[in-house]
């Protein structure tokens, strides 16, 4: 498969195809979240060239976005916000012309389809290509497990001890990031964070919530809390941070 990469400064009418991946790959109430919905169009049009598209060279089919933002960081982990206030902290830097030290990844889809097909490698050079070319410190990336949603009722301290027969980490996108050797700085906890009506999240989840209590969502990386007495229900999703040195930077 030969791949040819594209940022959305330089193809902006990619920009009317994220919507195809990012609703196959997330959970609608993620998708629905009130802070990714009210920054991502300001992270698109301020920050166009963190943006990369991965296409098949005959074929033109979209194999892969990612999706960055840039923030000033002071490198410590106290110091890491979590997914929501980063989307947030980002776009206001940007508003202010302010000039970042560190690029983070905030959304990498790959279509099932395509996973296991090396597309992974093509991601990570590209990126450290953009990190060079743009002097930027540090790179981060609030990972997201592929594959705790199957396991809801463990903590995310719990799972990432988990490792294959062949002690790798047991979750494929943590282990296609540790061939990389990056450093573990902290889990972010309810880095996503939602509230919404019981009628709302029924609506997402196409449940039925008839009582106070903790229940497994589809998609959910976590138990949704349910209040009957509000009304509402919480749900809030742990990210695992980690830090990237480039390759060949001498660090």
């Amino acid at each position: 498969m030969s791949l040819k990469t594209f940022s959305l400064a330089e193809r902006p009418d990619l920009k009317s195809r994220i919507g195809d991946l990012e609703g196959e790959a997330f959970p609608v109430y993620i998708n629905a979240e009130p802070t990714w919905n009210d920054c991502f169009p300001g992270i698109l049009e301020s920050m166009p060239d963190l943006q990369l598209f991965f296409l098949d060279e005959t074929t033109d089919e979209l194999l892969a976005v990612v999706s960055q933002v840039a923030f000033t960081w002071d490198g410590t982990a106290a110091a890491l916000p979590g997914y929501n206030d980063l989307l947030r902290n980002s776009l206001e830097e940007a508003k202010r012309d302010r000039h970042p030290n560190a690029l983070c990844g905030i959304m990498a889809i790959v279509p099932e389809e395509h996973q296991g097909k090396g597309i992974s490698q093509h991601i990570f050079a590209a990126v450290f290509g953009l990190i060079k070319s743009r002097g930027f410190e540090h790179y981060l990336i609030p990972v997201r497990p592929t594959l705790k949603h199957l396991y809801p009722n463990f903590s995310t301290a719990e799972y990432l001890d988990w490792k294959t027969d062949h002690d790798k980490p047991f979750d494929p996108w943590i282990r296609s990031n540790m061939a990389l050797s990056p450093t573990f700085l902290a889990i972010a906890r309810d880095s996503i964070n939602i509230t919404a009506s019981i009628a709302q999240w029924e609506e997402w989840c196409e449940m039925q919530f008839p009582v106070s209590g903790s229940f497994v969502i589809p998609g959910g990386h976590k138990l949704l809390k349910v209040n009957r007495e509000d009304g509402t229900a919480y749900y809030g999703e742990d990210h695992v941070w980690y830090s990237y040195t480039m390759p060949n930077s001498g660090d």
